[in-house]
Parts: structure tokens; C-alpha cells; sequence
């Protein structure tokens, strides 16, 4: 028993042992002892528990994940202020002064290479471009649409950029809210969209006499997000050279489609290949399309609109599970006159012309005021006549009761009750008070039998008699030669006859 014992504690501490030689630091006494096999184990053994020991747990811990994701963020927010920092050191402000002295006005028939347009004139040429613009990204205004978009409207990730387009349309100065400062707006256009540059104080000051159909590029501009983020519009405010003339347009032009108003369209189109704008060519279409049956339908040639005012798209990249995916982005045409769009409704043409025409008179309105003054003139002529004819003898037949007081026609209901007591109306067979104390007609309707009901229950027996007259009775007895004996029957209101 004694030697069980011992062999059964030798068993249970076989295992313990190996672990505590491989776990501990001292040398094992039985390495030297065993073969290389034991060795080798042992050494796999601790190479195992030392990565298990290092290894991170296989799930962490909210407070950890979260942990990790401020690192991250803090991380990626200092890398995206570095950029933005090594942006601003390598902006420029304006154009190279020495370069723009160089300016020209030759006459010629080639293509920009910046925004990609037929010139006829050249104000620098193309050697003076190329330096002007050297380390300038240029953006024509589709790509500038593209580039900055909702909902950050943040600038494009260049050092320094130049917006590209022609000058299509300038609107008078106008005083800030303060009446301190002018300002004025700039449409630039590829003769598609249009983008619209805002200039303020100083920048108005210098560049308010820019032509209409000139090539320019916009260096560097600030980004003025309008109201509600529903766009954007682009910004100067310093007297900066920030506005680089390239030359002039061949192929601008103004639509020349007369709108309902009478005044011009006067939106940017390109000659080369219309002569009206998208809006009027559309408008034309439709119309001619209606005049023939196989046309007709809910199909339309150019883009949608939105709350009257038509839109385009511009393809944008976003990031979605960490790859870039193209993102349609839709922007409000500008070329699309406001006026036109939106649509009205009205119920008739003249309610339309008084609509937009503030002296417009509606013929149909005077007609039926006349009528009605006329309608009203002859009732007041009628009540007269009625009122003179009631005065005169046996005049009561003509008698109007609405024109009647109130204490007038309470005093004539009383009299006629006591002239006719419910006997001798049962006497006679019907009421023949029933029209003094009904309503005139005009107050005819449900209400107006209601309470001609009332009246004839409040003046009728609640029991009514049906016993035979000794008149009748006696002339029945002559007739059939015996006695009858009188027979009486009661009925109550509600009984039918």
C-alpha cells in the first residue's frame, strides 16, 4: 500500500514537475540525461509560451477599441494638418509682376491649352502662359464643379490652382449690407455650366472692367459657401494679381431667343455649334413635338430640373470601405433664366393677365359686380313698393313679413291665435294661419319645417274627438230607419289618420 502511494504521488507530480522545469529558468537535471528529442521539446515548448505571453488578446474591450480609434484619429488629424500646412507655405497669392508687363494683343485663330477654347485674340503668348502658370494646376470651371462639392465644399488638395473659364455675364456694383464696401458677381462659363465669382472691396475695385468673353484664370480663389450649404461661389477680396487675362473667346455668344417678358435670354452658348441656349432649343422642341402624335410623350432631351430650375451632374469620388467609388453630384444650371422657371396655375386667361398686370381690369368680375348692384337695386325697389302698398286698404295680402319688426310680428301671431282656437281649426279642417307664422322662403330648408312642425304642435290639441254631431245622427237614423248607437273614438297627435 505503502508503495502504491508513493507510485500514485509520483504519477500526480510527473506532470507538474515537467512544467515548473520548462517554466522556471534553472537547467533541468534530466537534459544532460535525455536524448536530443527531449531537448528539442523543451525548446518548442518555451518558444510557444513566450509568444502566447507577448501575443495581444484575441478580443479587446470597448474602452480599448475606443482607445485605438482616438489614437487613430489624432493620428490621421495631425497628418491632414501637416498637409494643410505644407499647402499654405507653398501657396502664392498672385501672378509673377514681372511676367504680366509682357502682355500683348495679337489677332489669332488657335486653341488655348488651358481652357481648351477657340481665341481670337491673345493678350500673352504662349511661352508667357507656360511661365505664368508653371506649378499652377488649371481647373476649368466642370472640373472646379467636380473638384469642390458638398457637403465640406473644401478647396481642391493642390498647392496652388487656377480656375479657367470665359467671362459671360457681370452684374451692376451693389453696396454690402453696411453700405461700406461695393461689390459685384462674375459669371464664368465653359458655354455649358457657369460658376460664379464673387468680388469684393479692393479685387472689385481692380477688376471691374473685365470684358465679356474673355479667357481668365482665377488664381487661388476663397471658397464662400452660400446659405443652407445649397452651393458654393467663389471669392476675392485682396487687390492681389489673382486674375490672369489669357485672351478673348472666337466662339462666345449670347442666346438671342426673345423671352415672354419681351427682354433678350442673353445666356452663354457656343457659336460654333448653336445659336440658342439649351433652355430655348428645349422650349422649341417641345413645342414642335406637340404638333405631331408619334413625338408626344413624358421623354425630354436635356437634363431634369428641380424646383423649376434645371440641373447638371459632375462626377465626384468618394470613399466607401476604403476604396474611391464615382459619385454623381447634381448642380443647378445658372444659364436657365429664373423667370421661366416654375410654373402657374390659374383657373382662367384673365385670371392669369391680372396676375402678372397690376391694371389689368378682369371684364367678367365688372360684369358680375354690375349684376349684382342691379339685383340689389331692384330688391330695394321691390320692399319700397310693398311697404307703400301694405298701407293702403285690404293691402295685407301684399304684406312682406321680412319686412316686419320683431314686436310687430309677436303681437300679430298673438291676435291670430286668439281669433283661431284649436277647436275651430279642427271645425274648419286645416290651419289657416299656417303662412303668417311660417318664415319667408329665403329661410326655407330643413330648419324651416322643423319649426313650422313646433308651431302647428303648439297650437293643436294634444286629443282630438272624432264623436258623431246629433245632426248626423239624426240623419242616419231617417236614412236607415233604426237607432245607432254614438260611437266614440279617441286618437292621440301621433295616431295617423
Amino acid at each position: 500500500m505503502a508503495e502504491d502511494g508513493k507510485f500514485h504521488a509520483f504519477g500526480s507530480q510527473t506532470p507538474y514537475s515537467r512544467l515548473t522545469a520548462v517554466d522556471s529558468d534553472e537547467e533541468d537535471p534530466r537534459e544532460s540525461a535525455q536524448t536530443p528529442y527531449f531537448r528539442k521539446r523543451r525548446a518548442a515548448e518555451k518558444k510557444i509560451l513566450s509568444r502566447v505571453s507577448t501575443a495581444r488578446p484575441e478580443t479587446d474591450s470597448f474602452a480599448q477599441r475606443l482607445d485605438t480609434f482616438n489614437q487613430q484619429l489624432s493620428h490621421e488629424t495631425e497628418k491632414r494638418r501637416k498637409f494643410q500646412q505644407q499647402i499654405r507655405e507653398l501657396r502664392v497669392l498672385s501672378f509673377d509682376e514681372e511676367l504680366l508687363r509682357r502682355k500683348i494683343n495679337d489677332p489669332v485663330d488657335d486653341v488655348d491649352t488651358y481652357s481648351k477654347n477657340r481665341l481670337s485674340k491673345r493678350y500673352y503668348s504662349q511661352d508667357t502662359l507656360e511661365k505664368l502658370l508653371k506649378n499652377i494646376e488649371p481647373l476649368r470651371v466642370h472640373h472646379a464643379l467636380a473638384k469642390i462639392h458638398a457637403p465640406d465644399f473644401e478647396q481642391p488638395q493642390y498647392a496652388n490652382y487656377a480656375v479657367v473659364g470665359v467671362v459671360a455675364a457681370k452684374s451692376e456694383a451693389k453696396q454690402t449690407a453696411n453700405d461700406k464696401t461695393k461689390y459685384m458677381s462674375v459669371q464664368l462659363s465653359n458655354l455649358k455650366q457657369q460658376l460664379t465669382l464673387t468680388l469684393f472691396n479692393k479685387a472689385f475695385k481692380k477688376y471691374y472692367k473685365l470684358r465679356l468673353g474673355d479667357v481668365v484664370a482665377v488664381l487661388n480663389p476663397q471658397i464662400w459657401v452660400l446659405r443652407e450649404r445649397s452651393g458654393f461661389a467663389l471669392s476675392l477680396k485682396e487687390d492681389y494679381d489673382s486674375i490672369l487675362e489669357i485672351g478673348h473667346a472666337r466662339d462666345f455668344g449670347l442666346c438671342k431667343s426673345v423671352k415672354k417678358d419681351g427682354s433678350v435670354c442673353l445666356a452663354p452658348i457656343d457659336l460654333s455649334k448653336t445659336q440658342y441656349c439649351d433652355y430655348h432649343t428645349e422650349l422649341s422642341f417641345n413645342r414642335t413635338a406637340s404638333k405631331r402624335l408619334e413625338l408626344t410623350g413624358s421623354s425630354r432631351m436635356f437634363t431634369p430640373t428641380q424646383d423649376g430650375v434645371k440641373q447638371a451632374m459632375y462626377m465626384s469620388t468618394t470613399r466607401k470601405n476604403g476604396r474611391e467609388q464615382l459619385d454623381g453630384l447634381m448642380v443647378a444650371d445658372a444659364s436657365v433664366p429664373r423667370e421661366d422657371a416654375g410654373r402657374l396655375y390659374f383657373s382662367n386667361p384673365d385670371a392669369s393677365k391680372a396676375f402678372f398686370d397690376d391694371s389689368y381690369s378682369n371684364p367678367k368680375l365688372i360684369n358680375d359686380l354690375q349684376s349684382a348692384k342691379a339685383r340689389l337695386a331692384r330688391v330695394k325697389t321691390e320692399k319700397r313698393l310693398r311697404q307703400k302698398l301694405v298701407a293702403l286698404a285690404d293691402g295685407d295680402t301684399l304684406k312682406d313679413t321680412s319686412l316686419e319688426t320683431p314686436e310687430t310680428r309677436e303681437s300679430r301671431q298673438k291676435a291670430t291665435k286668439a281669433a283661431f282656437d284649436p277647436q275651430t281649426m279642427v271645425r274648419i279642417g286645416f290651419n289657416p294661419t299656417q303662412r303668417m307664422f311660417q318664415k319667408p322662403q329665403e329661410q326655407g330648408g330643413a330648419a324651416a319645417r322643423s319649426e313650422r312642425v313646433a308651431q302647428l304642435l303648439s297650437t293643436a290639441k294634444t286629443e282630438k274627438s272624432l264623436k258623431r254631431t246629433r245632426e248626423e245622427t239624426l240623419r242616419r237614423q231617417r236614412i236607415y230607419g233604426k237607432h245607432e248607437t254614438a260611437t266614440m273614438v279617441e286618437l292621440s297627435s301621433s295616431d295617423e289618420e
